[in-house]
């Protein structure tokens, strides 16, 4: 069996990234900017894993593209009531 990195990559915006260093120059600031960051993090990651492994359990039923499909439908129904 193959190997695939899964690696998941932030860039800000230029502007906002001015934001970050601002707050990050602060000691105070930044200690608690790192907690958030971490929180954020651990959070991607949780939910990341929690997807993949959703799209396992399809992927071994044969269904992949159906739920995936199905996913997709509900994410546009979604951005469009919150439009």
């Amino acid at each position: 069996m193959n190997s695939y990195d899964f690696d998941f990559e932030v860039t800000l915006d230029p502007e906002v990234r001015n934001m970050w260093n601002e707050m990050c120059s602060d000691p105070e600031s930044q200690k608690l900017i790192m907690e958030f960051y971490r929180e954020l993090t651990v959070e991607y990651k949780t939910n990341a894993n929690k997807c993949l492994t959703l799209y396992y359990a399809s992927y071994k039923q044969g269904r992949l593209k159906e739920h995936f499909e199905k996913i997709e439908g509900l994410g546009r129904e979604l951005a469009k009531k919150l439009a």
